[in-house]
């Protein structure tokens, strides 16, 4: 399905925005296992509630910032495929920090399982889309 040349952007993209996605979690999901975990034993709803809301609002501020430095980036350094495909996968950042708040709660409420499916499945595959996408709209 994918040759060397498509694999390697693959590759490539999935590394990129990975490691993009790192600040713009700030190491929250760990504090929401943490604070989740705390406050459902204290039955202290509302504060989870709040803690949600806030991280929900710093993630995607902090994701959509990242998201325009890179394309600047990216647009000023790189031309081709590469450049394409990692343009299109930047649309995930947010996706994937948010992520990163939605399993970091569902651990805190000891739904490991159910924290795991995004990041194991469903990210992949997403990004195997675009790269195909990507590959049939440059042929």
């Amino acid at each position: 399905m994918l040759g060397p040349q498509s694999y390697g952007i693959y590759a490539f993209t999935l590394t990129t925005i990975t490691l993009l996605s790192l600040p713009t979690k700030s190491g929250l999901p760990t504090l929401l296992v943490r604070e989740t975990a705390k406050n459902q034993a204290e039955q202290k709803w509302g504060l989870i509630q709040g803690l949600l809301n806030l991280s929900n609002i710093f993630v995607i501020s902090y994701s959509i910032l990242i998201s325009f430095l890179s394309i600047f980036l990216i647009s000023w350094i790189w031309d081709g495929s590469k450049e394409n495909t990692l343009l299109w996968a930047l649309w995930l950042l947010p996706i994937i920090a948010m992520e990163g708040v939605r399993t970091g709660t569902l651990r805190g409420l000891r739904r490991v399982i159910a924290a795991q499916i995004p990041e194991q499945i469903i990210r992949p595959v997403i990004l195997l889309l675009i790269l195909c996408s990507n590959r049939n709209n440059s042929n």
